[in-house]
C-alpha cells in the first residue's frame, strides 16, 4: 500500500532534507567537507554540491555511504529538522 501520505516527499524536498542533515551531522562531528568527501570516496566538490542541494537526485549508494559514515540510518538523512 505504500507509505502514509504524510511521509511522501517530492524529490526536491528529499534532496533538501538530505543536504540539511549532511551539513548538520558534519558540523556535529566537527568535520570538514574535504575530510568527509575523502572518507566516503567522493570529491569535495561533489560533497559541496550535495550539501547545497544543487543536485536533483542522490544515488542510493552515496546515501548508504553517508549514512554509514555518520553511523545513522538512511532515514535519518531525510528527517525533518526538529523545532
Amino acid at each position: 500500500m505504500g507509505r502514509p501520505q504524510s511521509e511522501n516527499l517530492d524529490t526536491k524536498t528529499f534532496v533538501g532534507l538530505v543536504a540539511y542533515n549532511m551539513r548538520r551531522l558534519r558540523k556535529e562531528f566537527g568535520l570538514g567537507v574535504s575530510e568527509c568527501a575523502r572518507d566516503i570516496g567522493i570529491s569535495a566538490p561533489k560533497w559541496y554540491v550535495l550539501e547545497a542541494a544543487r543536485r536533483e537526485k542522490i544515488d542510493g549508494a552515496t546515501l548508504d555511504r553517508i549514512a554509514f559514515y555518520f553511523d545513522v540510518d538512511v532515514s535519518e538523512l531525510a528527517r525533518k529538522p526538529r523545532k
